[in-house]
């Protein structure tokens, strides 16, 4: 009997130890699956979403070659000085800009933009002012007035930031608001005739029309133009070769005389030979 108790003891022994041992190994695989696998998980995520974020972004400059903080710059050939904002300049290569697909755009557009957004802001809150009056009251000529005030200062906005050159001139504002604005497109930079890049040709109209002038395309892309610098390298190079010829010619002349001169004397100094010898 005693030795049955001792059996019975030993497998109640070994059956509940046996059980421990499971319960254990299901909490801890219930651990890795509910804890450390999870926030692995959370970490590619949160390491996946900038990525995605940074190949959608492409780099946009602005090209203003008249700026003064190009000037300090002393870009070489294949670089272009262009703005990242308002207050800095960068030497960037051509190259790069192609390879990394980055935008240009111009001063005037880079203006125009900012004048957009700052009167879409106020429109919001303009909207917003109009949604509460509506609620409080309705009094539809108190918004007239309000909508009128509005697109006076928008207005009043974009003339200062389109043209701030010009700014205070009442001409330029009448003469804007007849020309129609171009919409916003891929750039076809074009050079004026006047040495200026525009992103297109519509922004070539647009400024004629603003400022009264008959600007023509003097060719494609940035300025200056390839056909112009080319044709003063020739006439560089014309002038000096006729430098060239002119101090050589001048040279055979000079040795010319100096053998004239050489000849005389030998027929002078015969000639005073032949009457000593006499």
């Amino acid at each position: 009997m005693r030795c049955l108790l001792l059996i019975a003891s030993i497998c109640l022994v070994l059956m509940s130890s046996g059980l421990s041992g499971a319960e254990a190994k299901k909490k801890k695989y219930v651990g890795e699956n509910g804890g450390d696998f999870e926030f692995i998980d959370e970490i590619n995520k949160n390491s996946q979403v900038p990525s995605k974020s940074s190949n959608g972004e492409r780099k946009r400059w602005i090209h203003d070659p008249t700026s003064d903080l190009c000037r300090p710059l002393n870009c070489k050939k294949r670089e272009i000085c262009l703005l990242e904002d308002e207050y800095s300049a960068v030497c960037v290569s051509k190259r790069d800009l192609h390879k990394n697909r980055g935008e240009i755009i111009t001063k005037a557009k880079y203006l125009e933009e900012e004048a957009a957004k700052r009167r879409a802001n106020k429109d919001n809150a303009n909207n917003n002012n109009i949604n509460i009056n509506n609620n409080s009251e309705n009094d539809n000529d108190d918004e007239d007035a309000k909508n009128f005030s509005s697109d006076e200062e928008s207005r009043e906005d974009d003339v200062f930031y389109e043209n701030n050159n010009t700014a205070g001139d009442k001409d330029d504002e009448e003469d804007e608001d007849n020309c129609k604005p171009c919409p916003v497109a891929k750039p076809t930079f074009l050079c004026g005739a006047d040495n200026r890049t525009y992103s297109s040709l519509c922004r070539l109209d647009y400024h004629n029309c603003i400022h009264s002038t008959t600007i023509r395309i003097a060719c494609k892309g940035f300025c200056p133009c390839k056909e112009n610098t080319d044709g003063k390298r020739l006439q560089r190079l014309s002038e000096r070769q006729s430098a060239f010829n002119a101090k050589y010619k001048k040279t055979i002349e000079q040795q010319q005389q100096q053998q004239q001169q050489q000849q005389k004397q030998q027929m002078q100094q015969q000639l005073m030979y032949k009457d000593n010898s006499n």
